[in-house]
């Protein structure tokens, strides 16, 4: 049995990876849209972080970026994703733990939109 799994294993590590799906492929280079990258203050201090795209909006995604890291982690990808027409909502916070935050973000993302502001810089 021991021979079996080495031999399995050998042939997993010698063969190719397998091709990205078009899917995948269409999203990999930048999107085509500038992007923007604003900041505002929320109540306690915490400063949310929006990347949208320049000159349009498009759908909104609110990011947490999990606990003991922040928005800063994820620079490129929140980039990327604005970039396609995303405007991306996170927090410089480090405690997203219990999802709170994200509520605050969906809060702000509502009241920038029924502003007029939404990813405005």
């Amino acid at each position: 049995m021991g021979y079996s799994v080495f031999m399995l294993l050998l042939a997993l590590a010698c063969s190719k990876p397998p091709a990205p799906a078009p899917l995948e492929s269409a999203f990999a280079e930048p999107g085509p849209y500038l992007t923007t990258r604003t900041s505002r203050p929320m109540d306690d201090g915490t400063v949310a972080v929006i990347h949208a795209p320049r000159d349009t909006t498009g759908p909104v995604l609110i990011w947490n970026n999990g606990s003991g890291s922040d928005t800063t982690e994820y620079e490129a990808l929140l980039e990327h994703l604005a970039s396609w027409g995303f405007v991306v909502f996170g927090a410089d916070d480090g405690q997203m733990g219990t999802g709170e935050r994200g509520w605050e973000l969906v809060e702000l993302a509502r009241t920038e939109a029924e502003s007029g502001e939404l990813g405005a810089s």
